[in-house]
């Protein structure tokens, strides 16, 4: 008998894409599903639309509840499902048709906690499925091999923080929830506590999950929400310091690159008007992140030049140098 799967959708303002988002939920060739709307509060039409859904199939369950953010959503889903494995998916975006399958029959097949895909980016093009191509031979890794995506991510390309484009074990969720208060790398966070539960990963190389890439989506990246998810980056920090101290000094590394970056995106890349308090706030994250001798004495040359550069007192320096090569190329 076919295991339960519940697929859990937090909406809020996407009523051009919602129904598109279900229906590809809906037609997914594993058919044992409960599907978790939540309506959190959203201003357009999309709780009209998510009830019309609910009475078309049965497996649709709707839970309407007052704005209180997307972790809150989320969180609603988890308590509410009943399925032996849980999978999440933001309501503009679109699935495979074999996207639960595939996940499913690689957990089953690998014995794996965690199933996760590639995804593709689209806007409003027709979004490509694998169409009965072959499925990927599966990577299979512990807990440290995924969460070293911190410390060098160009260099594991098999994962992503995010919280969809995944199949989880109920068990292994457990009583994880997602943090609260932020609408910007709340994921993040809970991604990283889940990754450091699992006992194996399984990676597969298809791109079942479709990432709508549009102004909305683009605007989740500055600047509010990507200061909130730059200030959870260190409780995910800590948490990795404590259970991985090996590659700690790896993740800070990052955490400065990405400060060093938003920096310059926000001064050309952007067109928000509090320039000035985002860059103050990400500037004051960067004087968190500490660095000892050791750690200095351990870096290679490119690691000191990244550390050096996104030092409040030299950003700017780097900001202007970088913008004068990006003009000439």
């Amino acid at each position: 008998m076919a295991e339960l799967i519940s697929v859990i959708v937090p909406v809020y303002n996407t009523e051009p894409y919602i129904d598109r988002c279900v229906g590809s939920i809906v037609d997914q060739t594993y058919r044992e599903l409960e599907i978790i709307l939540i309506d959190d509060g959203s201003p357009d039409n999309c709780p009209e639309i998510c009830d019309r859904w609910a009475d078309k199939d049965p497996r649709i369950v709707v839970i309407h509840q007052e704005n209180r953010g997307i972790s809150a959503a989320r969180n609603a889903g988890i308590e509410r499902a009943k399925g032996a494995y849980f999978a999440f998916v933001d309501s503009d975006d679109l699935l495979d048709p074999e996207y639960v399958e595939y996940l499913y029959r690689t957990l089953k097949e690998t014995g794996a906690d965690l199933a996760e895909c590639r995804y593709s980016r689209f806007t409003d093009d027709p979004v490509k499925t694998l169409a009965g191509k072959e499925l990927a031979q599966p990577l299979i890794q512990t807990a440290e091999d995924a969460l070293k995506i911190w410390s060098r991510p160009e260099k594991y390309p098999y994962y992503n923080l995010v919280v969809w484009e995944k199949l989880y074990r109920r068990d292994l969720i457990g009583e994880e929830r997602f943090i609260k208060g932020f609408n910007g790398g709340e994921d993040v966070l809970f991604t990283c506590h889940v990754f450091g539960k699992s006992s194996k990963i399984a990676c597969i190389g298809n791109e079942l999950y479709n990432w709508r890439n549009t102004p909305d989506s683009e605007s989740k990246r500055v600047p509010d929400n990507k200061l909130q998810s730059v200030e959870l980056l260190f409780p995910a920090l800590d948490y990795l310091a404590q259970n991985y101290p090996h590659f700690a000094t790896q993740c800070k590394i990052h955490m400065c690159s990405m400060i060093r970056n938003f920096v310059y995106r926000l001064k050309y890349k952007s067109n928000v008007e509090n320039k000035g308090e985002a860059k103050a706030k990400m500037l004051s994250f960067r004087k968190r992140i500490r660095f000892s001798l050791k750690e200095l004495a351990g870096c290679s040359l490119k690691d000191r030049l990244i550390i050096l550069c996104s030092k409040p007192s030299l950003v700017g320096l780097y900001v202007r140098c970088r913008h004068l090569f990006d003009r000439k190329r």
